[in-house]
């Protein structure tokens, strides 16, 4: 398979020709910067299932703890010091977005999710071999009845609590369970299943990259350093190190002979959690120039929304 990297535009001008075929229009993105896309043949009628992968930066308020910091030492005593400022800075924060939640009747969640802005790179892939997709549910077993009961109140050491711990602690007296054992009987616990929330759900993709040609090499480099270079987080500046910028977002979608695919359910922004690269998935084989001859990329996402039943049977998801 062949890869080929399409720019969008060269010094301002839109490059012709990028708005044909079954998969054109999603070239016609005015934010993108970089647009790749494997293999090279990816929309043609024997290729026309793809994963579209934009790439979506993170709006970040600017930190300077230099403005809390100013010129002095960086010792324990200036940075307690700066620290204590910048606490009262982010008390101030911390109210005024409260406040704002309130006066616009969103959720504590939409508010607190950052700001995104525009697309930073786009990718198109060849449907991968394998998609694994994961929605846990969260269940607890609960006590018995009698040992739920032991928390009603008591009244002078009398009530249905203290019935219950009575019978609780005769019911685990060892002698007690010889017994019932002797007669073929045992406690049933009375245990019961109780929900307790959903995870966000996760799921993972495998592609592999084998490169014709040094171009080819070069661009699969590209796309494996923009899966990775954007799943990891960035030092803010000026903060002595003190800080992270998180890493970007994740907007997933499959396309079928150039529209969605709704065969496959749809996926809320994610994240990346995980980007295992491997170099040589049959043992090493190189080019002459040190270019591996195949290269396999597996990558674990994350979406950021919680998934509900009215989205899943409404909204695709």
């Amino acid at each position: 398979m062949a890869i080929i990297s399409i720019p969008t535009s060269i010094a301002g001008i839109t490059v012709p020709g990028l708005n044909k075929g079954p998969l054109g229009a999603l070239f016609n993105n005015p934010f993108s910067t970089k647009s790749l896309q494997y293999p090279s043949d990816l929309g043609s009628s024997n290729k026309n299932h793809m994963v579209r992968f934009e790439i979506r930066e993170i709006i970040s308020s600017e930190l300077d703890l230099e403005k809390y910091l100013g010129n002095k030492e960086f010792t324990l005593e200036n940075a307690t010091k700066a620290g204590k400022a910048l606490a009262e800075d982010a008390g101030k924060a911390i109210v005024k977005f409260g406040k704002e939640v309130i006066d616009t009747q969103k959720t504590f969640t939409e508010n607190l999710s950052p700001d995104v802005g525009n697309i930073l790179s786009t990718i198109q892939l060849y449907m991968p071999d394998s998609m694994d997709f994961q929605l846990g549910i969260d269940y607890d077993s609960s006590t018995s009845a009698l040992k739920a009961a032991e928390s009603l109140p008591n009244i002078y050491g009398y009530g249905p609590g203290a019935a219950a711990t009575v019978i609780n602690k005769a019911l685990q007296n060892s002698a007690v369970e010889l017994t019932l054992k002797k007669f073929g009987y045992a406690v049933n616990p009375q245990i019961q299943l109780l929900f307790q929330g959903i995870n966000f759900r996760d799921y993972s993709m495998s592609f592999v990259f084998s490169p014709n040609s040094k171009d080819e090499a070069r661009n699969i480099q590209e796309i494996i350093k923009l899966f990775r270079g954007y799943a990891a987080p960035e030092i803010v500046r000026n903060t002595k190190g003190m800080f992270y910028k998180a890493p970007a977002y994740f907007d997933v979608s499959f396309y079928s002979n150039g529209a969605v695919n709704t065969k496959i359910n749809r996926i809320k922004r994610s994240v990346i959690k995980a980007v295992d690269v491997n170099y040589a998935p049959n043992g090493w084989a190189a080019h002459s120039d040190g270019a591996p001859v195949q290269t396999t990329m597996t990558i674990q996402l994350q979406e950021i929304v919680l998934i509900d039943r009215n989205e899943i049977f409404n909204n695709g998801y």
